[in-house]
């Protein structure tokens, strides 16, 4: 009896296909398959179970392209090491610059690529730790700027907006800051690489609708306006799915539309997001250029139905 896919085949062949319906055969291969998957975990497992120490374990992950993990991983590592050791051990990885603690039950590899201080940059461990925490996320407003080509973003804080309530916390130095939004849309993401994997960001165009809808995380709505001018360029509405922009508050898109023609000088780009709003007949209704101010009226966009309460300073 062949004991492997290749003797499968080799043996199929041999006494000829005519043996064989083809829905036999492929149940065969499956099953060799299954076989050969099943014995490569059991491999991996053994390998990994001779480990005396999950000093040594933490070590090795980076060699199997893993560069983070949970707790849980250590439990199913070690299922005889007691909680307290558990902890210490990980308590003294902390403590020697091996792994940074980034969520509970959830830990970064220092690699040596990070350098002599050990931070790790969370557009490395973001991906993993948000599917450790379920939820969907993109790396969003200054943070999503700067790699698409901003230079106005704040270098100690890296943005994430997410369908679920997170706490922004200070790992080494960097601020998490974590934005609600209870709708993403996957047509609103783009794919980045990074050196740990692939990373979810915004598209410019939604970039620059977050920037304005959040702007106390902008920097204020003259900060803001200055990002959307660096990032014009790349900013595409004809391309931009209309659920995403529907999805948006409307008043969002109302602001944007107005900063771009009158404050950042893009009439086009202006024209351009007009008229899709105009195919996808959205209604505009009346709204401050910054809500909840209360200083005094400047004057009246009447295309954008916006009431310029705040002189908008772009920085050249």
């Amino acid at each position: 009896m062949p004991s492997s896919k290749i003797e499968v085949i080799t043996h199929t062949r041999r006494v000829g296909v005519s043996n064989y319906s083809k829905m036999a055969l492929d149940r065969v291969v499956s099953t060799c398959n299954n076989i050969h998957y099943s014995l490569y975990i059991a491999c991996e497992r053994y390998i990994l179970s001779n480990y005396p120490h999950i000093r040594h374990w933490v070590e090795d992950l980076p060699k199997m392209g893993r560069s983070s993990f949970t707790l849980d991983d250590v439990r199913a590592q070690f299922p005889d090491m007691s909680s307290e050791s558990m902890h210490r051990a990980l308590d003294r990885l902390s403590i020697a610059g091996k792994v940074q603690s980034i969520w509970r039950g959830f830990y970064a590899i220092v690699l040596p690529e990070y350098g002599l201080d050990g931070n790790i940059p969370p557009v490395e461990y973001i991906d993993q730790l948000m599917a450790y925490a379920e939820a969907d996320y993109y790396v969003a407003l200054l943070s999503a700027a700067s790699y698409q080509g901003a230079s106005h973003q704040a270098p100690q804080v890296f943005q994430v907006i997410s369908n679920k309530q997170m706490r922004s916390k200070t790992v080494a130095g960097t601020q998490l800051e974590f934005a609600l939004k209870t709708s993403i849309l996957k047509d609103g993401i783009e794919q980045k690489m990074m050196k740990s994997g692939y990373v979810n960001v915004s598209v410019p165009a939604l970039t620059a609708l977050d920037l304005v809808r959040y702007p106390s995380r902008s920097g204020g709505i003259s900060h803001a306006a200055s990002v959307i001018a660096e990032l014009a360029d790349v900013i595409d509405f004809a391309t931009l799915d209309e659920d995403v922009l529907r999805a948006e508050p409307r008043a969002t898109v109302q602001r944007l539309g107005y900063l771009l023609e009158d404050v950042i000088g893009e009439a086009e780009l202006a024209r351009e997001l007009y008229e899709k709003c105009q195919q996808m007949e959205l209604r505009f209704f009346q709204a401050n250029l910054v809500p909840k101010q209360e200083s005094k009226r400047i004057g009246y966009s009447s295309k954008w139905k916006i009431v310029i309460n705040y002189d908008v300073e772009v920085d050249e």
